[in-house]
């Protein structure tokens, strides 16, 4: 009864095809189709969000070059850690990147490489940063099950768990990491992690990792 595709189903229902079925026989159907949906698509993820903070007053008054070279070895920088930790690219926006993680120890592997990129941009600033203001970041991290298929590869996928990471990002201060509590609760090692009540947006019970 069930073992039909998606073309497949939409003509069916175009041509009336469903007519004979009982409600609850088309209920089971779209039972099955949602349970089918959880299984074969529903991924556990974990998304981090990196942006710079104050990027636009960043590049006032500087060389066009060297905002340039200093932000394309920025994001060097932060693939070069983030595959490090067994992560991936999933989208860009500006000078922001979101990051995806998936697999065993997600949680830790990117909290690992935020606390990684943090550190880095120490050196980074003293040696390959040719502005004249440090190149300082935000970072919001979340973790959940979302659904997705081939279109992860492009960046599609809409997700609140998505959302959340992004709007943690946006509610971190500089050199400081938010960490929802999906994330806490998945982490190994939580000891540098500490509590830091309700984000503003989206009220999850939050925690952080500051470098100030």
């Amino acid at each position: 009864m069930y073992c039909i595709g998606i073309t497949s189903f939409r003509l069916s229902v175009k041509k009336g095809l469903f007519k004979g079925y009982s409600l609850d026989e088309i209920r089971q159907l779209i039972a099955y189709l949602k349970q089918y949906e959880k299984t074969a698509f529903a991924k556990e993820v974990t998304f981090l969000d990196i942006d710079v903070a104050g990027a636009t007053q960043l590049k006032i008054g500087e060389d066009d070059f060297d905002i340039q070279w200093t932000f394309d070895e920025y994001h060097k920088l932060l693939e070069g850690i983030v595959k490090m930790h067994k992560g991936k690219i999933f989208n860009r926006a500006g000078d922001g990147v979101v990051f995806i993680f998936q697999g065993k120890e997600q949680a830790d592997r990117a909290v690992n490489a935020a606390i990684r990129t943090n550190q880095a941009l120490v050196d980074f600033n003293n040696k390959q940063n040719r502005l004249k203001s440090p190149v300082v970041v935000r970072i919001g991290i979340n973790s959940g099950e979302v659904l997705m298929d081939k279109s992860i590869e492009s960046g599609r996928v809409f997700s609140h768990i998505l959302d959340i990471a992004g709007h943690l990002q946006k509610e971190a201060g500089p050199c400081r990491i938010l960490i929802g509590k999906e994330t806490f609760s998945r982490l190994k090692e939580k000891t540098l992690c500490k509590e830091a009540g309700y984000s503003e947006k989206d009220k999850v019970l939050v925690y952080t990792i500051d470098f100030l």
